[in-house]
């Protein structure tokens, strides 16, 4: 599942790497790969990038592990399965967190996104991996093998985080295969010990029993306090409490745990500031029976917003126009401060946004004919202050399939008598 697209949480950094979300691949010791050899296995980072002006102190990572490809470039991480047939890039069905970071990041990331949804060809001699498609090219390097055993004493490697005691962050929430990230305002974490499992969305405490086995658990007598909280936090853990209700299928993949439950799945990734604390269950799990949930309408189970076919759990196909493939476009919303923006982008999906609400596509999306379709639009219900009202209006207009055009950098839509024309960021 997760951009056929909306990815979740990789940190930007001066130096790049592909961390949390992405599948850590272990280089082989020694040599370098034979002439020939293929790049699997093996992690690589950018030494000189062309037909793009990478952003100040970043650089792109690749690895190649287990038949997956991951990518990032100093803000999200692009991921999915990989087939290096012929001398091409093929990853049809890629995902991407989705965090916020600065604007020029942002568009680093889409551009990425294109280059590697163009079917790249590859070339790897020795240590370097060369990627073209037109006229960009990415040449990398292997990064260092590890060295050769020694007498010396060196300190054992991290153990992997487990399902139990550690704490688990919440970064991408894939509804129908589309991936939204995490709202800004809120921290969502999951934590499983002593057979309980502990939600905190920042809200209300919530905790529940918790049967494991190697590729599911069951999640029984769900209690919590019942304050309400309005916003990204009563959202978020409404998402967390649907999603973990009875039998939940999960896969954890190095650091990153995909929990599948009742149509939607959760992509988390282990805490980088430690594990959950032996014998606890979480910050203040509730007393109370347990026999059945106590539950107020602020906190009880709630589906996600969508249509009756809208978590099907197939991923949402893309046609996109080549003249709008890989480029992203922004309108501001008038009255707001600070300035809120509508945004649009063409990546591997077509993805919107109005600073509100996480929208999400629940059919497959095309820009065919000059028409814009994108796709069954469902998003969350907050309501955000002197935005929700544009969003709104935003929303309905796409959803009459608006005509467009591109002239230069602003892409113009119409549907009747109303257009908006927003100016292209990438």
């Amino acid at each position: 599942m997760l951009r056929s697209l909306k990815a979740v949480a990789i940190l930007a950094a001066t130096t790049v790497i592909v961390s949390a979300c992405a599948s850590k691949a272990s280089s082989p010791v020694g040599a370098a790969p034979e002439a020939g050899s293929d790049p699997a296995g093996y992690e690589f980072v950018s030494t000189a990038v062309l037909g793009h002006d990478m952003v100040p102190g970043s650089s792109i990572a690749v690895s190649f592990d287990s038949g997956r490809i991951a990518i990032s470039a100093g803000c999200n991480t692009t991921s999915g399965s990989v087939n290096l047939v012929d001398g091409k890039i093929s990853a049809p069905q890629m995902t991407q967190t989705l965090i916020g970071c600065e604007p020029a990041l942002l568009e680093q990331d889409t551009w990425l996104a294109a280059f590697f949804a163009s079917t790249p060809t590859w070339a790897l001699v020795g240590d370097t991996l060369t990627l073209t498609s037109g006229r960009s090219v990415i040449t990398m390097a292997r990064t260092a093998a590890q060295p050769e055993a020694s007498s010396a004493i060196t300190a054992p490697e991290a153990p992997s985080p487990t399902l139990t005691s550690t704490r688990w962050r919440l970064t991408t929430i894939l509804s129908a295969g589309v991936p939204t990230g995490v709202p800004a305002g809120v921290d969502p974490t999951i934590t499983i010990n002593g057979g309980r499992i502990a939600f905190d969305a920042q809200c209300n405490s919530v905790g529940g029993d918790v049967e494991a086995t190697e590729a599911s658990m069951t999640i029984s007598a769900v209690i919590g306090t019942m304050m309400f909280c309005e916003g990204v936090r009563g959202e978020m853990e409404k998402i967390l409490i649907t999603v973990f209700d009875g039998t939940v299928d999960y896969v954890i993949n190095d650091e990153t745990l995909s929990v599948t439950g009742n149509g939607t799945e959760l992509i988390f990734v282990a805490d980088a500031s430690g594990s959950a604390v032996p014998g606890a269950s979480a910050s203040a799990q509730p007393d109370g029976s347990q026999s059945s949930p106590v539950m107020t309408s602020a906190t009880a189970p709630v589906a996600p917003t969508v249509s009756a076919t809208g978590v099907s759990g197939k991923a949402v196909s893309a046609t996109i126009d080549p003249v709008l493939q890989g480029l992203s476009f922004t309108t501001p919303i008038p009255g707001t401060e600070p300035v809120a923006l509508i945004s649009l982008s063409f990546a591997v999906a077509i993805l919107t946004n109005a600073s509100c609400n996480i929208i999400s596509a629940t059919e497959e999306q095309s820009t065919a004919g000059g028409s814009l379709n994108m796709g069954g639009l469902i998003s969350t219900e907050m309501y955000c202050e002197g935005i929700s009202e544009a969003e709104t209006a935003w929303l309905q207009f796409l959803g009459a399939s608006p005509t467009w055009s591109l002239d230069g950098s602003v892409l113009t839509l119409t549907s009747g008598d109303t257009s908006y024309a927003l100016t292209s960021t990438t």
